[in-house]
């Protein structure tokens, strides 16, 4: 869509949104710094590539209500541009990111604590409102969150249900997905403004499930309703070893089938090392896997679980280690991607797997992992069984041209071992669409193409996204094309380069 600018560094009129949307000026930034600062998120992506894509907003609209969201939804058309809802921008997908320009909606500012139950175990918050601010509410009143992301200090309730996760109707797994599976089963209600302007109060878990998972490409996820759970009777945190992957996938299965296993995760002690370099808690001395679970629930469950764990953690040739390291692992569960610090970059993997096929999985990912000194190591999270999500990931240097570039080819090479071994992709965004099938299935796809139709048949809600990987020259990449320049990219790395 063209744009009605004002002439200044390619923003829009200030005077023309205001007057369209109602929206008082303050909240209305045409500033080339806060544009900028909204043109990206967490992802390393090269200039070479970045070039591709329009990733300059025009503006950043700041609404505060439903009312204003669906406002600036019905002024679009007039404005002549699209519409990027944006949260606080914690992912590497370029979810949140214009493609093909466009104005930001910031949610921020709908961060209000709305409503809460304590007999019908439920929390309404404002799409804007993070996770941990939800959670710090809750615990005052002797509950908790039954599901949350790892990077909860910052993530907003509605960008990470958007978020494509595992799929449409699922989303993301993350902190007590062991438990309560992804976010998508532990949603009450949405409210949601569409692509046509329509406000829609969503309580039927069929209504819900069309907008979780979709990468916010058919509406704006306005307010939240959470299911949420009495703080546990006993919590028990243990943290073991295994030597070798056959043990490692031995306790990462009985993790996953447990009843009172809330969180668990393990890395290996390439991953380790690099955490004690930048001055994280890892123990000291670890050879092959550490593994760390909290059981939530009754006493005699939890204790009988724990000592289950720790007589397998034996039998696999490992040990127990202390519970005073066990509680600071579970301290610093947040933010697996912290040790970016040592890279200054690093190429992640991120994908699926069962369980049941892990020592395998993990096999291929270390005849991937790239010899000679180069940093590399392993994280993993058990999830709802029977799957595990693993986080291979590689250091590198952005500010190394073709070398850096040639890297990224391993974020293909770690999917595709996903889906040799039953698995899939995990997230869609926009530098992931090629992938938008694996991740969501074939009905899945086909499901939020249509609702997509259905709910924003002008496009105007985050467009070239989560269906298609949509370039600045109005058209969408194909996967022959993706799949080519990994190729490419491969060969280099593989010479070297």
């Amino acid at each position: 869509m063209s744009e009605l600018g004002d002439g200044k560094d390619g923003a829009l009129s200030v005077q023309l949104i205001g007057k369209l949307t109602r929206l008082p000026s303050e909240r209305i930034t045409t500033s080339l710094l806060e544009r900028t600062l909204h043109s990206h998120d967490l992802a390393p992506v090269p200039p070479i590539i970045k070039a591709n894509y329009n990733n300059m907003p025009t503006a950043v609209l700041k609404p505060e209500t439903t009312e204003e969201v669906a406002r600036i939804v019905a002024s679009a058309d007039s404005l002549k541009t699209c519409l990027i809802p944006k949260g606080r921008g914690t992912s590497y997908l370029w979810g949140s990111v214009p493609v093909v320009g466009g104005v930001i909606v910031d949610m921020v500012e709908m961060n209000q604590i709305n409503d809460f139950s304590a007999d019908g175990e439920w929390i309404e918050a404002g799409a804007g409102a993070t996770w941990e601010k939800v959670e710090r509410y809750l615990e005052k009143r002797g509950f908790s969150l039954r599901v949350y992301p790892t990077s909860m200090p910052a993530a907003t309730l509605g960008g990470w249900i958007a978020s494509s996760g595992s799929g449409l109707g699922s989303g993301g797994s993350g902190v007590g997905s062991v438990m309560y599976g992804p976010v998508g089963k532990n949603l009450a209600g949405l409210e949601v403004v569409t692509g046509m302007g329509e406000t829609l109060n969503l309580s039927e878990p069929e209504d819900i499930a069309d907008f979780v998972g979709a990468d916010g490409i058919t509406g704006f996820i306005t307010k939240v309703r959470l299911k949420i759970r009495k703080k546990p009777a006993s919590i028990r945190r243990i943290l073991i070893t295994a030597p070798d992957t056959e043990g490692t996938q031995r306790l990462v299965e009985a993790m996953g089938a447990m009843k009172s296993v809330y969180f668990a995760q393990f890395e290996d002690a390439s991953m380790l090392e690099i955490k004690t370099s930048l001055g994280l808690h890892a123990p000291l001395g670890v050879k092959g896997f550490l593994l760390f679970a909290s059981l939530e629930g009754d006493a005699e469950t939890v204790s009988s679980e724990c000592d289950q764990l720790k007589e397998m953690a034996g039998e696999c040739g490992g040990k127990t280690l202390p519970e005073e390291e066990a509680q600071k692992e579970w301290e610093e569960r947040l933010y697996p991607m912290r040790v970016k610090r040592g890279g200054p970059t690093v190429i992640a993997g991120e994908f699926m797997a069962p369980s049941s096929r892990l020592a395998l999985v993990l096999k291929d990912v270390y005849a991937e992992f790239p010899g000679g000194a180069a940093k590399q190591g392993i994280h993993g999270v058990v999830i709802e069984a029977p799957d595990v999500m693993l986080m291979p990931q590689v250091f590198s240097d952005e500010r190394k041209g073709l070398k850096f570039l040639a890297s990224l080819a391993y974020v293909k090479r770690f999917n595709d071992i996903g889906r040799r071994h039953g698995g899939q992709p995990y997230g869609v965004g926009h530098l992931n669409a090629f992938n938008a099938k694996a991740v969501h299935g074939k009905a899945g796809y086909a499901r939020l193409k249509a609702l997509k139709k259905k709910h924003d048949p002008g496009d105007i809600i985050n467009p070239g996204k989560g269906i298609e990987h949509r370039t600045r020259f109005g058209f969408a990449a194909p996967l022959f094309m993706y799949n080519l320049s990994m190729f490419g990219l491969g060969l280099f790395r593989r010479l070297g380069v």
